[in-house]
């Protein structure tokens, strides 16, 4: 294992049994190129794994009082994020057509689906990030006067539920030498 900028530094080819990357993709600039470097890197027979966020599934259940402003609110984040090009966030579910133009052998993907409530720590992380944006510390475009009490509090109240970021794992191998396939 290694640190490494998968779009900048030199990167040995033909020498990987495994290349993986998690919650990588969504932030680069050229992730095709970056997918492109990691599939040169795997030797013949070596397995590609990527993993990434689609943000697409982000909603809340229905019927409590603050669904509804929690859609709003997580849409127009995930909307900034996306016009700035801080994320991809709809990356996830392109993954298995991406390693399609590899030419990798052994293809496949799977999703995971995660449902949240207010309180566990997956919904505080988004309550303090709802706190940072609220109070001018983290960047979004929020209208002016939005209010996010009731999205902080939906988040910090368990009989809220959410369905998270749609998780999303393709694989794939590099052809082994003198593959007819």
């Amino acid at each position: 294992m290694r640190r490494h900028d998968i779009l900048n530094d030199d990167l040995e080819c033909d020498v990987y049994d495994l290349v993986h990357c998690r919650a990588l993709l969504l932030h680069l600039s050229d992730p095709m190129r970056a997918l492109r470097r990691m599939a040169a890197a795997l030797c013949p027979g070596g397995m590609l794994l990527v993993e990434d966020a689609d943000f697409a599934t982000m909603a809340a259940g229905p019927g409590h009082p603050a669904a509804a402003d929690f859609d709003r609110l997580m849409r127009a984040w995930v909307d900034f994020f996306g016009r700035n090009g801080t994320l991809d966030a709809g990356i996830g579910r392109t993954l298995p057509v991406l390693l399609d133009e590899l030419g990798l052998v052994d293809r496949g993907s799977e999703s995971l689906e995660f449902r949240r409530t207010g309180g566990s720590p997956e919904a505080e992380l988004f309550a303090q990030g709802f706190e940072l944006a609220r109070d001018g510390v983290l960047p979004g475009e929020f209208p002016p006067g939005t209010d996010f009490a009731p999205v902080i509090g939906a988040l910090r109240d368990p009989e809220f539920g959410f369905v998270d970021s749609l998780n999303v794992g393709a694989w794939g191998r590099r052809p082994r030498l003198g593959y007819l396939g």
